[in-house]
């Protein structure tokens, strides 16, 4: 999936793409998705992991 994302970003349009930026938001959200399950964190967990994300 990483290299997945670089190759899309990588892109000459990616910036200007919002399909390809759409693809690399959804492929970021399975990573998530995978750490959340690796790490057994709880809803509640990842609810805090999330709104920390956010205010970045």
């Amino acid at each position: 999936m990483n290299r997945l994302i670089i190759s899309i970003t990588k892109d000459d349009d990616y910036l200007d793409n919002p399909d390809k930026q759409a693809k690399v938001k959804k492929l970021e959200k399975e990573i998530d998705q995978l750490v959340y399950k690796l790490y057994e964190l709880t809803l509640e967990e990842i609810k805090i992991v999330e709104e920390f994300d956010k205010e970045k």
